[in-house]
């Protein structure tokens, strides 16, 4: 099974199987992991502005970069049993007006 990790609004477990949503309760993660997922959920839901995004540039690369680090981990615990990708779609900040990276 392909698991997308990816924030939406108010979604406070960002992990979406073929069929939508998953639930904590869905796959066996490392209660470290599982702590670490709900906490890079609960940053973009905290600090992610739906007009203008993350506070800065360095807030949304880091946020980016911990999404990897969750992929790279949940992976590792899965094996060859699920693909896990990024889908990381909030790369706008304010910073000047505001930017956008690719």
């Amino acid at each position: 099974m392909q698991i997308r990790v990816a924030n939406e609004y108010s979604v406070t477990w960002p992990l979406w199987g073929p069929d939508g949503m998953l639930c904590p309760g869905d796959l066996e993660i490392d209660p470290q992991l599982r702590a670490m997922i709900l906490d890079w959920a609960q940053w973009f839901n905290r600090d992610y502005h739906y007009l203008t995004g993350w506070p800065s540039r360095e807030d949304m690369e880091r946020h980016r970069a911990d999404g990897r680090t969750i992929v790279a981990n949940l992976q590792s615990e899965f094996g060859r049993e699920h693909v896990v990708i990024l889908d990381y779609w909030e790369t706008n900040f304010r910073n000047d007006g505001g930017g956008q990276l690719p």
